[in-house]
């Protein structure tokens, strides 16, 4: 990559490498007979899927690698329940498999997380709904509900 002491000078359909601060910043530097415009897109396609969480107590959102981006999940009992994420292309139940990371939903609660920055799972997106943090005691039918962001 390289590097610039000052700002490169383009004409129209020439391109450089971004100039990003010590801080993180973009550094755009316009003289004053330049006009600048920008477009927001918004597409159809391309973004996460969501995957519904409303009954049972394990399941498969992706057989196939993948990553989480969110999650909104809601805690219908009045006990503490564990929502795990489990890297496998197939259900697995409580004690089958070490989840990949678990989310505390206390009792009547919601909880939710969004994040630009997806957690990769190579193996397949498995879910399931435990009592206990380690996932040894299978959940019932239904005791949280929600949605998982993925793709």
């Amino acid at each position: 990559m390289a590097t610039y002491s000052s700002p490169p000078t383009l004409t129209v359909g020439q391109s450089a490498p971004l100039s990003v601060s010590q801080n993180g910043y973009l550094q755009v530097a316009v003289s004053t007979s330049t006009q600048l415009s920008s477009k927001s897109v918004v597409g159809t396609s391309g973004g996460a899927t969501s995957a519904r969480i409303a009954s049972g107590y394990d399941g498969v959102i992706k057989s196939g690698g993948g990553q989480i981006y969110g999650y909104e999940l809601y805690n219908t009992t009045a006990s503490m329940r564990w929502f795990h994420i489990l890297g496998s292309a197939s259900a697995v139940a409580a004690g089958g498999g070490t989840p990949v990371f678990s989310v505390p939903v206390p009792p009547t609660t919601r909880v939710s997380l969004s994040t630009d920055v997806g957690v990769a799972i190579s193996t397949g997106l498995a879910w399931g709904v435990s009592s206990d943090v380690a996932y040894t005691t299978q959940g019932s039918s239904g005791d949280v509900v929600g949605s998982v962001l993925y793709d």
